[in-house]
C-alpha cells in the first residue's frame, strides 16, 4: 500500500482511496503502473521518458499523446478520491504528485 497526503493506492488491486471518499478502482494496467511510479516518487518529478519506460519496457513508445490520455484518466480518478492530491506537469521536468490546499 502506497500513501501520499492521505490518499492510499494499492497497486496490486488498483484501488485508490482516502478517508473522506469511497474507493475507486483503476482498471487500466498502464494507469496503475504510472500511478504506482508517481506514488513511489513521493512528489519528485518523473520525466515523460521514465513514465513511458515503466509502461512500455520494450522502448517502443506509441504516439506522444498516449501518456497525456493516461494522465488525464488518472487526474479524474484522483479528483474522485481527493480534491487535494493531483498530478502536476511541468514542461521540462515531467510529472509529479502534488498536494494542494
Amino acid at each position: 500500500m502506497l500513501t501520499f497526503y492521505g490518499v492510499s493506492f494499492d497497486p496490486e488491486t488498483g484501488v485508490l482511496s482516502s478517508e473522506t471518499s469511497p474507493p475507486v478502482t483503476i482498471k487500466s494496467k498502464k494507469c496503475v503502473q504510472i500511478l504506482q511510479f508517481l506514488f513511489e516518487r513521493q512528489g519528485n518529478f518523473a520525466t515523460t521518458y521514465e513514465l513511458l519506460g515503466c509502461i512500455y519496457p520494450d522502448r517502443r513508445y506509441p504516439q506522444s499523446e498516449t501518456l497525456k490520455v493516461f494522465v488525464s484518466t488518472l487526474r479524474t480518478h484522483l479528483r474522485q478520491v481527493s480534491g487535494h492530491v493531483e498530478i502536476q506537469n511541468v514542461r521540462r521536468p515531467g510529472y509529479r504528485l502534488v498536494y494542494r490546499k
